[in-house]
């Protein structure tokens, strides 16, 4: 229910927000800040046990102190961590280079930013790089053989989506789409395109 209007719709029968599947964290934090945020009861002093006021932080702070540490803050080695980030809107993945040019056209027009993917060595290249995108579209009969290997190249600190594109004659339902957060068909269509694209980023 993602359509134009089936906000709108959703709004006039009563409902008090409307967001649409896969769920994004960021939107649904917001919301549950919106309506919970202010139900959250303040907890005062008074409600608090007398045992658990009685032992102070300076306390617990002197005990730790007196203990025998085995080691010190020096013999602790800094780690170095890469923080990944977001390179580009969408990522193409797509054997057919005639469909490549319709879908980089429409995504030109749509003003996405955006690399493309022809085979699984050119992917490859583009994760060594540490080229990420927020959207990968990629095709269910494309250059990379299952999602699992798509999904083993994404960083973990990154919510990147997997969108699958079936060519129309095949069932849906007949195909494994585990691991990909939308499955639609393979149809050049600017609107659905910016639907799917928006719906995730």
């Amino acid at each position: 229910n993602a359509l134009k209007g089936d906000r709108e719709r959703f709004m006039e029968v009563g409902m008090d927000e409307y967001t649409t599947k896969p769920l994004v964290r960021t939107e649904i934090i917001t919301l549950l800040n919106r309506f919970v945020g202010e139900k959250i009861v303040d907890v005062t002093s008074e409600e608090i046990p007398d045992e658990v006021i009685e032992e102070k932080p300076s306390d617990i702070i002197n005990e730790i102190e007196q203990e025998d540490i085995p080691f010190s803050s020096e013999d602790i080695e800094p780690i170095e961590v890469d923080i990944a980030e977001y390179a580009k809107d969408v990522l193409l993945i797509k054997r057919n280079p005639i469909e490549t040019k319709l879908f980089t056209h429409l995504l030109d027009e749509l003003d996405f930013s955006f690399d493309t993917a022809n085979s699984k060595a050119s992917f490859e290249s583009l994760m060594a790089k540490q080229q990420y995108y927020k959207v990968i579209l990629f095709d269910y009969d494309g250059p990379i053989e299952n999602i699992k290997q798509i999904r083993d190249r994404l960083p973990l600190s990154l919510s990147t989506s997997l969108v699958m594109l079936v060519d129309p004659a095949i069932e849906i339902d007949s195909i494994d789409t585990k691991g990909t957060d939308e499955v639609v068909k393979n149809i050049v269509n600017k609107d659905l395109l910016r639907l799917i694209i928006e719906k995730f980023i």
